[in-house]
């Protein structure tokens, strides 16, 4: 069954979610690190030498990753407003499951709206984009990538105790809940979002300095930008360190989010979709969004980043078909 969608941030977290959080995200990181039984909660203490140790490993990880990219062929289809791109094993013999993604794209932008793709396989046999280096508004979906560095930064390293921030963390991330995601801003700025931005070189996307991208609670972004963000976050959540394991249930348990909606019966997801219904100041613009993690198990292929940007105005449901036909051509060639 589908989780119910609360858009308004009103309803409460389930009273069992720790423990439901805490034995899926053990069991996640379990098929996905070939850790075995997981040793207890991660430490508490600040642990430079531990995420220093989980920086180098995702950073190997990466070279492997490119290297691979580097090596593939890339297919590529205009479809609608942009150019989509298959680059790696998905684009041999899954004509029949590209064919259905720019279905679904052009069905989506048929209704006037803007679209924005950015999938890549953490094992770096796939990369599927579509207008991946677009500005899109991300709305709350810079939540995630914010509080990940929030606690890897700030909280992990000593300077931040996590009772004081714990509440507000929990309704910016399961509830989406402005007022406690401005709070966390308000009181500990950006620098320190800077600096984890600059440690894995996201890249600037549409800004041309990294303080015109933080200078806005919820900036514009591309999906590519986006997905490297969260390339980052799942290095975190997947350490095991620090508060990862916190923050991992937290974006399982989260309210809202069309990619657990299409997938979370088969797969764990980490996400946090963003949205925003209406175009009324220049500074803002109308989304929907999702961005996150799809822990498909290493027997099945591995786990995969996936973004996806809009300008529809908070309709969270039409992203669905886009998400499923996603999944299916990623999944055509890595089982």
């Amino acid at each position: 069954m589908s989780p119910q969608r609360r858009r308004d941030g009103s309803s409460p977290l389930p009273d069992n979610y720790r423990e439901v959080a805490a034995v899926s995200v053990a069991a996640a990181v379990a098929i996905m690190l070939g850790l075995g039984a997981l040793e207890g909660r991660a430490s508490r203490s600040a642990d430079s030498t531990a995420n220093s140790d989980s920086a180098a490993v995702a950073t190997q990880a990466d070279s492997v990753a490119d290297a691979r990219m580097e090596a593939a062929e890339t297919q590529s289809a205009t479809v609608s407003s942009g150019t989509l791109e298959v680059t790696g094993i998905a684009r041999d013999g899954s004509t029949q499951e590209v064919s259905d993604l720019e279905s679904a794209i052009s069905s989506f932008e048929a209704n006037g709206w803007s679209l924005g793709i950015y999938l890549e396989d953490l094992n770096g046999e796939t990369r599927i984009s579509y207008n991946a280096e677009s500005s899109f508004y991300t709305a709350s979906s810079i939540k995630g990538p914010y509080v990940c560095a929030l606690l890897q930064e700030l909280v992990d390293t000593g300077q931040v105790s996590w009772e004081d921030v714990s509440d507000r963390v929990t309704r910016t991330i399961v509830d989406s809940d402005n007022d406690a995601y401005a709070s966390l801003v308000e009181q500990y700025g950006q620098d320190f979002f800077v600096s984890w931005l600059d440690e894995h070189d996201v890249s600037l996307g549409p800004y041309e300095t990294r303080q015109q991208y933080v200078a806005w609670k919820y900036p514009h972004s591309t999906p590519h930008q986006l997905a490297e963000e969260w390339k980052a976050v799942y290095a975190y959540l997947s350490s095991v360190s620090g508060h990862s394991s916190d923050l991992a249930g937290l974006f399982q348990a989260r309210t809202t989010s069309p990619m657990a909606d299409v997938l979370g019966d088969r797969y764990v997801t980490w996400s946090k979709a963003g949205w925003y219904p209406k175009d009324e100041n220049a500074l803002f613009g109308k989304a929907a969004n999702d961005a996150g993690v799809v822990l498909v198990p290493d027997s099945e292929g591995g786990p995969y980043i996936m973004v996806v940007m809009s300008t529809a105005p908070a309709e969270l449901d039409q992203l669905e078909p886009v998400i499923s036909a996603l999944d299916t051509l990623d999944a055509a060639e890595r089982g």
